[in-house]
């Protein structure tokens, strides 16, 4: 499919769950980040892009087809604003995280090598791959600017005041510096754009235009895209939150409503992939998810007492795409009138 047609697809896809909701929005697509409308004439201008669910690093890495072939449509500003800023963080920080986990740690680091207190450091650019063992070692590799028979992007003084030092077989510390492209805020405001376009994919407008949708998570998304990170503050809560899952990573994207065992917690979306999980918050309709808990868990009541003394949850996985025209439980979960 040519990338014209994958558009057209993907707008009459969302048009058509648009209008399903206000039927006086026929043949319009609202971009789900910024609410702005645009019509099919809008593809043609390349006003709109197709939108990666993931970021490029997730895809690769995960080699997770079912990642790899969740799109959507996104207006060009937006998708382009996103991709530069928390789309670009998380994929840094994934770098990071696996640099931690193998030893090679991500991208080159500055160095500051010494030979005691007092002393002025040697600072250099170089990548470093640490092992553990009895006792920590590593290597430290230099990439060579060619043209100047010299280490690319160092100070031949410091260069060669490293190279005495090693020649002599002096014992020094070596301190490697934090990657300095960094930007942790910007990196939790990447993975829950993700999962909110994911939650998209999934329910559609009926759920990003929940005004307790609206209102926490895509502010906090426009907020992340189009101000300083100095304003990004993070409402976190039980049902809006960011987690580290390294001890149970998952190879495919999964979106699923989670169930406290305590009735005061929050029901809320967990959309998991790879080593992240996202809480996002659901609004819903009490009956209905009555309905659909009990439709898919007769033993519901008996399941919930299990876990009320182990802090835990159940989780009700969806497997729905709004790519796909349908009418399901879930629209009226999410507020759809019953007929």
């Amino acid at each position: 499919m040519s990338t014209a047609s994958h558009r057209e697809s993907l707008f009459r896809a969302h048009s058509q769950d648009l209008e399903s909701i206000h039927p006086e929005l026929a043949n319009r697509f609202m971009c789900p980040i910024c609410h702005r409308l645009f019509s099919l004439d809008d593809i043609g201008a390349d006003v709109l892009t197709v939108g990666h669910i993931w970021p490029e690093d997730f895809r690769s890495h995960s080699q997770s087809e079912l990642a790899r072939h969740q799109h959507i449509l996104l207006c060009h500003e937006c998708n382009s604003n996103a991709g530069r800023r928390g789309d670009k963080q998380a994929q840094v920080f994934e770098g990071l995280r696996r640099g931690e986990e193998s030893g090679d740690l991500f991208g080159e680091r500055l160095l500051e090598a010494r030979t005691g207190p007092g002393e002025e450091p040697i600072r250099l650019r170089a990548r470093v791959r640490i092992e553990h063992g009895d006792d920590i070692s590593g290597k430290i590799t230099f990439e060579v600017d060619q043209q100047r028979q010299a280490w690319a992007r160092n100070d031949p003084r410091q260069e060669e005041r490293f190279r005495s030092l090693a020649r002599t077989g002096e014992r020094f510390s070596v301190l490697v510096h934090p990657d300095r492209r960094a930007v942790p805020e910007l990196a939790r405001a990447g993975w829950i754009t993700s999962a909110y376009l994911n939650a998209f994919h999934t329910f559609g407008y009926r759920y990003i235009l929940q005004d307790a949708v609206i209102g926490t998570v895509r502010s906090y998304i426009l907020n992340s895209i189009y101000n300083d990170v100095e304003s990004l503050h993070f409402p976190e809560s039980e049902d809006f939150a960011v987690f580290d899952c390294s001890d149970h990573p998952t190879d495919d994207p999964v979106i699923a409503v989670v169930i406290p065992a305590e009735s005061n917690d929050k029901i809320h979306l967990r959309v998991s992939f790879l080593k992240n999980e996202v809480s996002l918050p659901f609004p819903f309709v009490p009956k209905a998810l009555g309905s659909l808990i009990f439709a898919r868990m007769p033993d519901y009541e008996k399941r919930i007492a299990e876990i009320e003394n182990q802090n835990a949850f159940l989780y009700l996985q969806v497997s729905c795409t709004k790519l796909d025209a349908h009418d399901c439980i879930w629209d009226y979960v999410l507020g759809k009138p019953f007929p």
